[in-house]
């Protein structure tokens, strides 16, 4: 997990490194051909730890119970612990508290929030099965280590998880309809 691994999540195969080491988080740009210029989600084991590296209104814990048990990311402004590196053209940050066992598992283990994004190349579809995510990832540069894959068999097709930026606490913004579909409060 400090140098980044690939595992299951609430949705589909994800990547997830190591908040504070900023080679892993380059890798999984590079993993993803992604640009730099789309930041990255973190996820936090819960609000608890949501609270120290984001701002929190309570807005958020009203969607979540609302919207149980589907997955949502959601944008506010970053707190000062959120390491400077970590999408430093953002004044926010996505923040995701997973339901998954082996999210939670790792998020424990490592004792840190972990950036988490979807396991596939930029603007490709998301990987449900290991030869979904060998097609995609065939060509991995050699000289890096490999990443840790933590297989789960084929998973079930979702919609990926719905983004939401919080505005203040009456009012947000859909950036991204997941399995939640529309959000109201």
């Amino acid at each position: 997990i400090r140098r980044g691994s690939i595992h299951p999540t609430d949705t589909c195969y994800g990547v997830a490194a190591d908040i504070t080491n900023q080679k892993a988080i380059e890798r999984v740009y590079q993993l993803k051909k992604r640009s730099h210029k789309k930041p990255l989600k973190i996820i936090v084991r819960n609000l608890k730890e949501f609270k120290k590296y984001g701002q929190y209104y309570p807005i958020i814990r009203k969607i979540i119970n609302k919207y149980q048990p589907y997955q949502i990311a959601f944008v506010v402004p970053r707190t000062k612990v959120t390491s400077s590196f970590l999408n430093p053209q953002d004044s926010t940050i996505g923040i995701q508290v997973p339901k998954c066992q082996i999210c939670q598992k790792l998020l424990k283990k490592t004792g840190l929030p972990l950036v988490a994004t979807s396991a596939n190349i930029s603007n490709k579809k998301e990987c449900y099965n290991l030869i979904e995510l060998f097609e995609q990832f065939n060509k991995i540069d050699s000289e890096q280590p490999p990443f840790l894959i933590l297989y789960s068999g084929k998973l079930p097709r979702k919609k990926p998880s719905s983004v939401v930026k919080i505005i203040n606490n009456k009012k947000f913004e859909i950036f991204r309809l997941g399995e939640a579909g529309q959000i109201k409060i």
